[in-house]
């Protein structure tokens, strides 16, 4: 059971983690780790977890999947604990406890990942917070990559595709500049976006059906 449990909510942090529009700070990791925790307490309930069961398989997720450091991590998920239980405790870590909870029965996972985007935004802006800045490949790696790997006329080595990412022309937006860059260019032609930091992994996941 607390194996199920795991699988379930590492399969939402990783695809949220895995979106281009992730940036690992406190801020970021701390708004995920309490709506993840909202959702691990409803899955675990329909599965008899206990709440030990819970917070078992929540510090792993965040250790593992997130990346967060063992002490922190362990803080972050007695902090959601205490405010899973009462609301004053803190009301806003409450409130996306909340959010988290009602993810339970969605089956949209590509839904519930923007929604967490939307809620890492609002905190941030309520907090008076700047947007952070993004990498921004002005000609997308998915077809910098395919091209590249055509031209060879067989795949790329994992050297040759950091190769071609740390030659590709690329500047820093914030995240809203970034995602009208992305709706303009979807627009005209929609491209599969790649994380620079995992790019040898996410091209191996597509380039099948590209080249």
């Amino acid at each position: 059971m607390i194996e199920v449990l795991e699988k379930r909510i590492a399969e939402l942090a990783n695809a949220v983690i895995a979106d281009w529009r992730w940036v690992r700070d406190d801020l970021s990791v701390s708004v995920l780790g309490m709506i993840l925790y909202g959702y691990t307490l409803e899955t675990g309930q329909a599965l008899g977890a206990t709440t030990s069961d819970v917070d078992a398989a929540m510090l792993r997720c965040v250790r593992l999947n997130v990346g967060a450091a063992s002490n922190w991590s362990s803080g972050l998920v007695a902090e959601a604990n205490a405010a899973a239980r009462d609301q004053p405790h803190h009301p806003g870590h409450h409130e996306l406890i909340g959010v988290g909870r009602t993810y339970h029965t969605a089956t949209d996972q590509r839904a519930l990942v923007d929604n967490v985007y939307a809620n890492i935004a609002s905190v941030r802006k309520r907090a008076g917070l700047p947007e952070p800045k993004v990498p921004v490949f002005l000609n997308p790696l998915v077809m910098l990559l395919a091209a590249r790997e055509r031209q060879k006329g067989q795949p790329l080595t994992e050297a040759e595709v950091i190769e071609v990412r740390d030659s590709a022309v690329c500047t820093l937006m914030t995240l809203s500049q970034a995602e009208r860059f992305y709706t303009e260019l979807d627009a005209r032609v929609p491209v599969l976006r790649l994380d620079p930091k995992r790019l040898w992994e996410q091209w191996q996941a597509v380039r099948d059906r590209l080249t």
